[in-house]
């Protein structure tokens, strides 16, 4: 009996145990998920692929020869690979089919001169991805109609032909099953349209290059974006042009709009954006600037006194380096953007006329010969351009037009010469590295820092001048958004140094010196000291060595027309710097800064000055980098382009 007892308690003990070691057991933690993991893991309502300005130019027919030098100096331009742009369409659309995707949105600049043929050529692209069960919806660009853009040939040994472009009604005709067809309810004889994507999704493209976006468009499209919105539908506008304002930092502080807003006034852009939020509209996608951003977008709409902001999502060129596109996922709560590549052009699209060595590079090194195409026409585009700075050199320096025919021919040679070796010279051959240095090179960036007892080291990079520097920066901060470049950044260190350098090589070629043989009034001095210490604290005191009564000297005052210039003629630095003072809260308004975080007043004058002392360093770091850069240099709202957007507050999270 006793045995009995014993053997059931420690039965009982055991199990008395295993359900208390149980119950320690620690909880397995939930693992939370980040946003992105959130996103991606939300059944997705719409799924697209999003292009924009493809470019294509039919190869065997419209192009035919891409050496032949009319085509060269007709299509060679804005740094498009016109010649092999239906090569690469092919193979983005080749990367579609194999994606699994199965709605496609093209923002416009379907071709590079909108004639009937390149379009035709798209529509057969299209219907090669709808065998696949692709559907695609596109909107014009102002290169697609025969009202814009310019006239378009065909490149014979005979000379270019001309070759017709495609009507409004052409256009539409072609593009019947994508988005011109009978699903899409159109805007009276316009190309903007309505259609629905899905049982979610309503798109409104929108023609905004052919002809004036007025108050009537506006107020259909705020209609059709009302009407989805509370239908439940979730409305998203397509258009080729920009909403918002690409370069944000200088459209912000001088008013300066590189996006181009051509086809819209400024009272009706604000109108529109304001219209647009109030019916219930979020999302845009547009391209024409050539460049992968994502802006916010200011409509001017305030319900309970907080802004509500539009989100313009903007795409590169295909055609143009990096050649890029986006996947973009609508979830209920989120938006999830990936950049994608096009991979490498296809053999079997690359055209017959290719030289071997031109498909080789292309085939085996894509991205460099992108790359380094593009800044070859980028240098070639902005060749004539470049050539005008030793005429305005000459106006703004010496107040002297080298057209008049009273300028002896020797006087405007030596002006020319001298423009050319000290400016542009200095940025576009100059190296930076003295290690860079030829024989044929008689200074370097680094060199005139040495000069003028610069002590410190250039950041170590593989940029041979300035100009390289940024080149590279406009492709791949604004056009591919691929790098960014803050305070601090290598390239633009030596942006700093080489504007600093710039100083020091007109002083090496005595600046003043030559201007006072064509300007009266000039008092040349030693500006030794005066760079030195701008290269060791920052500072370029404007009042040493005469330097600013020299600069009001200049051409530029005494012969303008403009009467605040020619005003501030024959006055001294004293006077000016004194006169300035009443003026600063308009030029902070205007500048967006403070003008005394970069000049600060005299504090030994006896009445209110500006001291003279311009801090040039902290003008170039704190203005010019984080002001006028925003946009250019870095983008405001998006830091990469693989990001999820909140649907509820707009934040970004990247992935």
């Amino acid at each position: 009996m006793r045995k009995r007892i014993l053997i059931l308690g420690l039965i009982l003990v055991v199990i008395i145990s295993a359900v208390a070691f149980s119950g320690c057991k620690p909880e397995e933690e939930e693992v939370e998920l980040t946003t992105v993991q959130l996103a991606a893991a939300e059944q997705a309502e719409l799924d697209i692929v999003y292009a924009t300005d493809i470019h294509v130019m039919e190869a065997d027919t419209e192009i035919n020869d891409y050496q032949h030098p009319e085509f060269v100096a007709r299509e060679f331009d804005c740094q498009k690979m016109n010649f092999i742009s239906e090569a690469i369409f092919e193979t983005f659309c080749d990367d579609v089919i194999a994606s699994g995707k199965k709605i496609v949105l093209i923002g416009g600049d379907l071709t590079e001169r909108g004639t009937e043929l390149s379009h035709q050529r798209v529509a057969e692209s299209l219907d090669r991805m709808k065998e696949h069960g692709i559907q695609t919806y596109v909107v014009p660009g102002n290169h697609d109609l025969y009202t814009t853009g310019a006239k378009a040939y065909r490149y014979t040994s005979e000379g270019p032909v001309l070759i017709p472009k495609a009507t409004e009604e052409k256009f539409a005709e072609i593009y019947a099953d994508y988005g011109y067809g009978p699903n899409s309810i159109r805007y009276e004889d316009t190309l903007s349209y309505v259609t629905n994507i899905n049982s979610k999704y309503v798109l409104i493209g929108v023609d905004n290059v052919s002809r004036l976006v007025d108050r009537s468009l506006v107020e259909w499209i705020a209609e059709q974006a009302e009407s989805a919105f509370f239908a439940g539908k979730t409305p998203i506008l397509m258009m080729h042009k920009p909403l918002g304002e690409r370069f944000t930092g200088l459209y912000e502080t001088l008013g300066v709009s590189v996006s181009g807003q051509f086809t819209v006034s400024e009272g009706t852009l604000a109108y529109m954006k304001k219209s647009l939020a109030e019916a219930g509209l979020t999302y845009i996608l547009t391209g024409h600037v050539h460049s992968n951003d994502v802006m916010l977008v200011p409509s001017g709409h305030k319900p309970g006194g907080v802004e509500k902001n539009l989100i313009d999502i903007m795409g590169n060129c295909t055609s143009f380096y990096d050649s890029t596109y986006r996947e973009i996922r609508f979830t209920q709560n989120y938006v999830d953007l990936t950049l994608k590549h096009i991979s490498v052009p296809k053999e079997e699209h690359l055209p017959s006329y290719l030289e071997a060595e031109d498909k080789n590079q292309i085939l085996n090194n894509w991205r460099e010969f992108s790359l380094e195409f593009g800044k070859r026409d980028f240098i070639e585009n902005l060749d004539s351009t470049l050539q005008e700075i030793p005429a305005i050199f000459a106006e703004f320096a010496l107040g002297i037009d080298l057209n008049s025919p009273e300028i002896p021919a020797g006087t405007a040679e030596t002006i020319i010469s001298y423009a050319q070796e000290v400016l542009l010279d200095y940025v576009l051959e100059v190296p930076i590295y003295e290690e860079d240095m030829t024989e044929e090179d008689s200074t370097s960036v680094e060199t005139l820092a040495k000069a003028y007892g610069f002590s410190g080291s250039f950041p170590d990079t593989d940029y041979k001048n300035i100009f390289d520097i940024v080149t590279e920066i406009i492709f791949k901060a604004v056009c591919a958004g691929e790098a960014e470049y803050r305070q601090g950044a290598p390239e633009l260190e030596l942006i700093k140094y080489g504007l600093y350098g710039l100083i020091a090589n007109l002083a090496e070629h005595d600046f003043f010196a030559f201007v006072s043989q064509y300007v009266e009034g000039l008092e040349v001095e030693d500006t030794q000291d005066v760079i030195t210490a701008m290269y060791s604290t920052g500072v370029l005191d404007l009042m040493d060595a005469n330097i600013l009564d020299n600069i009001l000297s200049l051409g530029l005052l005494s012969a303008s027309d403009n009467p605040i210039l020619s005003a501030l003629s024959g006055k001294s630095a004293s006077e000016i710097l004194s006169i300035l003072i009443p003026f600063l809260p308009s030029i902070n308004a205007l500048l967006k800064a403070d003008l005394l975080d970069f000049m600060p007043l005299d504090p030994l004058a006896a009445e209110e000055a500006l001291s003279g002392e311009l801090n040039f360093g902290a003008l170039i770091e704190n203005y010019f980098y984080t002001v006028i850069g925003k946009g250019i240099l870095f983008d405001p709202y998006t830091q990469t382009q693989d990001f999820v957007i909140s649907r509820s507050d707009f934040t970004v999270y990247p992935k």
